[in-house]
């Protein structure tokens, strides 16, 4: 397709099996108030303007492939291959990113299911955010309420990978592989809640072409009346190296409930800044040193290591290794040798670390769940276009 953008202004339409390229801003267009539209096992590429700090005077921010004006909701955004926009989002160097986007939901009545695509790009063509819209801090935003996003693949973003603000009212985020990100996963604001963000993989993270920084795995934070909403974090994983910074950002983070995750995250586990609703951190493996207000009265330490495979499985493996601090006595064969601050192999303390959380980690395998996304004994967690069956669109076979 050419410069002209389709729209979908009908409810209950499907768009299936077809290429989007060489839009002018805009790939598609759900129009405002429509509603139970599909959009499946298509290929987006070469769209919108330049994009780039707002403050050199560019344009192009929020060109998304995928555009859902005002109002609309009960969409299925399925298996899509979402790849290589025209223009690109600067990084923090100049400024807040500015640029296009993958997927884009403002103000949805709700009721949107975001599955098994994949979002991706080149450095230098990144995205703004690949799944966000707005309004952030409000009582509706993206995707709103009774929304569920996950097995998604995402990649090249220069802000947020998931942008989900606003209202969160009964919205899941879960099973989603997430890299080359700044914030994997943004909640500013929760308006209402409950939130749920589980068995989620972050993966590289970094603040601009040249600061290798990572930013955190969850973005927090409210303003005025907007925010307060419950948050659950259960059994995500952060991987290191180039991982992310900081668990949660510095802003004010009310109302959050975390179980189960490997935040293995050299920064902030959580902010310092005092809220009026108390929240419960708890059986976590933080590897940083500074906890903030989180108490983690069973909190893990040490060191996670994984089992090496070539798929996306990051499955715990059996020992981890560890420096044991002094001198240590050290048999080598009839000799004794004293060591100085050795390596020692131990047992992986993120192996039945956990606690049961129901409907949550039922068939966990051993004498206690696992911590992080993957458990030993269960079938791997699936990503992308692929992850439940081997359909081929007609654009990949022609």
């Amino acid at each position: 397709m050419g410069k002209i953008t389709p729209a979908l202004s009908m409810p209950i339409t499907s768009v299936r099996g077809l290429e989007f390229c060489n839009a002018a801003v805009h790939g598609l267009v759900i129009k405002s108030k429509r509603h139970d539209n599909v959009v499946e096992d298509c290929r987006f590429t070469f769209w919108g303007r330049i994009g780039g700090p707002r403050t050199y005077g560019n344009q192009g921010g929020t060109d998304s492939e995928i555009y859902a004006e005002r109002r609309s909701g009960n969409l299925t955004i399925q298996r899509n291959l979402i790849e290589n926009p025209r223009g690109a989002s600067n990084d923090w160097d100049t400024g807040h990113p500015d640029g296009p986007q993958g997927i884009t939901l403002i103000n949805s009545s709700g009721g949107n299911v975001i599955r098994y695509n994949e979002i991706r790009s080149t450095e230098d063509h990144g995205y703004n955010d690949a799944i966000g819209g707005g309004s952030n801090f409000s009582f509706e935003g993206s995707p709103n309420r009774d929304s569920d996003i996950y097995g998604n693949i995402i990649a090249n973003v220069w802000d947020d990978a998931i942008e989900s603000e606003g209202a969160n009212m009964n919205v899941r985020i879960w099973n989603n592989y997430i890299e080359k990100t700044f914030q994997h996963i943004a909640t500013a604001c929760t308006s209402k809640g409950p939130l749920y963000i589980f068995r989620n993989v972050c993966g590289e993270s970094r603040r601009t072409h040249r600061d290798p920084l990572g930013g955190s795995m969850i973005k927090v934070g409210e303003r005025d009346e907007f925010g307060g909403g419950r948050k659950f974090v259960f059994h995500n994983t952060s991987i290191q190296p180039k991982g992310a910074f900081h668990a949660f950002s510095g802003h004010v983070n009310p109302n959050t409930v975390t179980r189960n995750n490997i935040f293995n995250c050299p920064g902030r586990l959580a902010s310092s800044r005092e809220v009026d609703t108390s929240c419960d951190f708890d059986y976590d493996l933080f590897t940083g040193s500074d906890r903030g207000i989180a108490q983690e009265r069973h909190g893990i330490r040490g060191n996670p290591a994984f089992v090496k495979s070539y798929a996306l499985e990051f499955y715990p493996a059996s020992t981890t290794t560890r420096i044991k601090w002094g001198k240590v006595p050290t048999q080598f064969g009839d000799k004794t040798v004293t060591l100085t601050d050795p390596v020692m192999t131990g047992p992986n303390p993120v192996i039945d670390s956990g606690v049961r959380l129901a409907n949550f980690n039922d068939d966990y395998a051993g004498k206690a769940p696992d911590l992080g996304a993957f458990e030993l004994g269960c079938p791997p967690i699936r990503f992308g276009r692929r992850a439940v069956s081997d359909i081929w669109a007609p654009w990949e076979l022609h």
